[in-house]
């Protein structure tokens, strides 16, 4: 007899199914970029508050069954927000078919944008996956922290810890690759966020105003004189610092002392 979990996810994936191809049961649609995507209106609605007021208000759409998105929106994000809130139900989606890191993060975007807690959380612990197992490309790194910290997201809550943590794990590789480079020059925001990512993983952050160099140390230096660099001494005197008392330009030529 199969269980319940079993019968559970064959339904799910008949539901799946029939979304993609038969249409049979669907009841509403949702446009993006001229293509339509037929769905369940207990799948979507019971995931997502905005869709569940425009499936069920007094609104032209809900009594038209159908919703034409805006143009910033793009169909292939919304097909993958789709396959995850019927993940969600049961349905499997592979994350092999899905694992360049812009795509989950437009896919956050979505996800803050119609109030969808399910698809930020899977977003979230796909990012993190990532992070972790895949060898991300520098540029489509570079596209996604361009669009985590662009202007018209800082209404979101997209998680930038996460994307703090991937670049200051391979900053010294991604620092050198152009694409991240630009970011980073231009991103003052972010810049600021890893220096102080980075200082909160010390104890006793020191700058240089000599060399003007950042020396990260998890001891105190006694005395507070700056060490060698390219086989000469400095000595320029040594302060302690937050990150918002370092230039940008600065932050580069961090050294670290053990």
């Amino acid at each position: 007899m199969a269980s319940s979990t079993q019968e559970g996810t064959v339904f799910a994936k008949s539901l799946k199914e029939d979304s993609k191809t038969h249409h049979k049961y669907t009841d509403f649609i949702i446009v993006c970029e001229k293509q339509e995507f037929h769905v369940h209106r207990i799948v979507v609605a019971s995931q997502s508050e905005f869709f569940d007021k425009v499936m069920s208000g007094p609104w032209k759409e809900s009594e038209e069954r159908c919703i034409t998105l805006p143009d910033e929106d793009e169909a292939s994000s919304v097909s993958l927000f789709l396959e995850i809130l019927y993940e969600a139900s049961g349905y499997k989606i592979s994350l092999l078919h899905h694992n360049d890191l812009l795509s989950w993060t437009k896919m956050y975007v979505l996800a803050d944008k119609y109030l969808a807690p399910i698809v930020r959380e899977k977003t979230t612990s796909v990012v993190e996956e990532l992070k972790n197992e895949y060898t991300l490309s520098p540029s489509d790194i570079a596209a996604s922290l361009q669009l985590v910290y662009s202007p018209i997201l800082s209404h979101t809550h997209l998680p930038r810890g996460l994307y703090q943590a991937l670049l200051f794990e391979q900053l010294v590789y991604l620092s050198k690759e152009d694409d991240v480079a630009e970011v980073l020059n231009s991103q003052i925001d972010m810049t600021k966020d890893l220096m102080q990512f980075e200082l909160s993983l010390m104890e006793y952050p020191y700058f240089c105003d000599l060399c003007e160099r950042l020396i990260c140390s998890d001891k105190a230096i006694t005395p507070a004189k700056c060490p060698m660099r390219d086989g000469r001494l400095c000595g320029g005197e040594l302060r302690l610092v937050i990150a918002t008392h370092v230039k940008r330009s600065d932050w580069y030529g961090k050294e670290i002392q053990g």
